[in-house]
């Protein structure tokens, strides 16, 4: 008697071969934050795989920012910064999407111009030649400049000479 049988059954699990789907953002445009030449922005990317529940999402900056990026708020520096993200799942497979994310800085410089001169000039001899101090100018990012519509050290005749001073940024 001791008779026994045995089945064998052979389940085949095919291996997962299907990327997972990945969602970034549209591209955007931000203004600069108030005195930064940066600006904060939350891209919020999502993958979602077939077998891996939490799909690994990893985001590299080319560009004006350059780096990898947390899923989370990151700085993005002035300028035009491609972001590329990979989403990989547990076997491996990969999927990728990009967004541009474009800063610019719409904050205006601030001048400050030197004091009104008065110059006391003998028989109008036509004019003489002045010389004034700079402008300050300040920008919440380097590289702002000035222009003024006279330089210091010309010739100024006689009369109200105004000196208009711009920056620019």
């Amino acid at each position: 008697a001791g008779c026994t049988a045995s089945d064998i059954i052979q389940i085949v699990v095919p291996p997962d071969i299907t990327p997972p789907n990945i969602m970034c953002p549209p591209d955007i445009t931000l203004s600069t934050d108030l005195d930064k030449c940066t600006a904060k922005y939350n891209a919020i990317v999502i993958a979602t795989d077939n077998c891996d529940q939490d799909p690994k999402i990893t985001c590299t900056a080319t560009g004006a920012t350059i780096g990898g990026i947390a899923n989370s708020a990151f700085i993005y520096n002035k300028g035009v910064t491609e972001v590329e993200c990979v989403a990989t799942d547990d076997y491996g497979n990969k999927s990728i999407c990009k967004f541009t994310v474009t800063v610019k800085d719409q904050q205006l410089p601030t001048i400050i111009c030197p004091p009104n001169q008065v110059h006391t000039i003998p028989f109008c001899d036509g004019g003489k030649i002045v010389t004034f101090s700079n402008p300050i100018v300040s920008d919440n990012c380097p590289m702002s400049t000035f222009n003024c519509s006279k330089q210091s050290g010309e010739f100024l005749t006689c009369g109200n000479n105004i000196i208009v001073c711009t920056a620019t940024d």
